[in-house]
């Protein structure tokens, strides 16, 4: 069998769902003695943790900006230096420019799609159709991204794989162990009712939504509270809100640190995006047993099924997204109820070691297609 050796190219390494899981694929593939090497445009906090591992690691520059020559001839030299047999790209900028690299090396590319395209905008959508094409594999991180990807009507369906984000709850819950955090150190008290959201602060989170909706659940049951953990431009707009709102005192910002150690404290796990993939987020709190309410543009969820291990409303509907946390609040065993049944999900669907696997084969046969 060919020895394999993958280059791992990401736009960021700063913290994000995209970043989180290219990290824990990099340790899964690392314990298997896989060669591998890590390329990334912005550092971040995940810069770390790659480099306890040992692997060569690349911050990709130009001379006088971004995607100068001197960027392109910079990570031509490194795939040669390396020399994998397969580059492995997440997030849009380093989806395209492995994809130009790709083909002056000879390198097979995976492209991995995380997000919907018309998150893109028309610019990058316009480059997308460009250069799609050159990638050996695109791979979907959802079924919800696959469909965005028929818009593309030069792109043949069966182009676009899907491989399902995947997480290690034993790990995650290991992590937690690591970070313990009370109530009381976030000025709450055990009988609250706490309603937890995980992610950047950024519009598409769509956070100022779900602060609208917080405001009449504490107007109607004052010991409900929200912990917001994540950080990002829209930090101060929110922060102003909660004041606005009168709730400033039921709601924690969490900037800067890693939510493992808060997803034992959540009642309930609400993710408000308009639009989101397979969320490293959700499955996490799934994984601690969290009861969940999502909301989404889709009829339909990839992950939870409606009434069985969590709620699904539709995106920016106040009343539907307060009647979920309503029965969340009032219905104990209801809550109990899709608190079994979402770490059940977890454990048979969304595994981590699923997930790595699948892509350990995508690297082989792509290895061995261009010999």
């Amino acid at each position: 069998m060919q020895t394999i050796k993958v280059m791992h190219v990401i736009s960021s390494l700063k913290t994000g769902g995209a970043e989180t899981l290219l990290c824990d694929l990099v340790a899964q593939l690392h314990k298997k003695n896989i060669q591998q090497a890590v390329v990334f445009i912005h550092p971040g906090p995940k810069v770390e943790a790659l480099r306890s591992l040992s692997i060569p690691l690349y911050h990709l520059r130009g001379a006088v900006c971004l995607f100068d020559p001197l960027f392109f001839v910079r990570f031509y030299r490194m795939v040669k230096k390396e020399k994998p047999t397969c580059i492995h790209s997440s997030l849009w900028a380093a989806n395209v420019v492995a994809r130009i690299i790709g083909i002056f090396t000879r390198t097979p590319v995976i492209c991995v799609l995380h997000n919907n395209n018309d998150q893109n905008g028309f610019v990058r959508n316009a480059i997308d159709m460009l250069s799609l094409w050159l990638a050996d594999e695109l791979i979907a991180v959802s079924e919800g991204v696959v469909r965005t990807m028929r818009t593309y009507r030069f792109l043949p369906a069966e182009r676009v794989k899907v491989i399902r984000n995947g997480i290690d709850a034993v790990q995650v819950r290991a992590r937690a162990q690591e970070q313990i955090i009370s109530h009381e150190q976030l000025g709450f008290l055990p009988t609250h009712f706490i309603i937890g959201a995980v992610g950047r602060f950024v519009a598409l989170k769509n956070y100022s939504f779900l602060l609208t909706v917080f405001a009449r659940i504490y107007r109607d049951f004052p010991s409900a509270r929200l912990i917001l953990v994540g950080g990002g431009p829209e930090e101060s707009r929110l922060r102003a809100q909660a004041v606005r709102l009168g709730i400033k005192n039921a709601v924690c910002f969490v900037i800067g640190q890693k939510a493992y150690g808060y997803y034992r404290l959540f009642d309930c796990f609400v993710q408000s995006s308009t639009k989101e993939g397979i969320s490293i987020a959700l499955l996490e709190a799934m994984s601690f047993g969290r009861a969940c309410v999502v909301t989404t543009s889709e009829r339909d969820h990839e992950v939870i099924e409606n009434g069985k291990n969590g709620y699904i409303v539709a995106a920016n509907d106040e009343d539907a997204l307060y009647e979920a946390l309503k029965i969340m609040i009032e219905k104990p065993f209801i809550r109990k109820k899709c608190e079994n049944a979402a770490h059940i999900t977890i454990e048979s669907n969304f595994t981590l070691a699923k997930m790595v696997g699948e892509y350990e084969n995508l690297y082989y046969f792509s290895s061995i297609r261009r010999l």
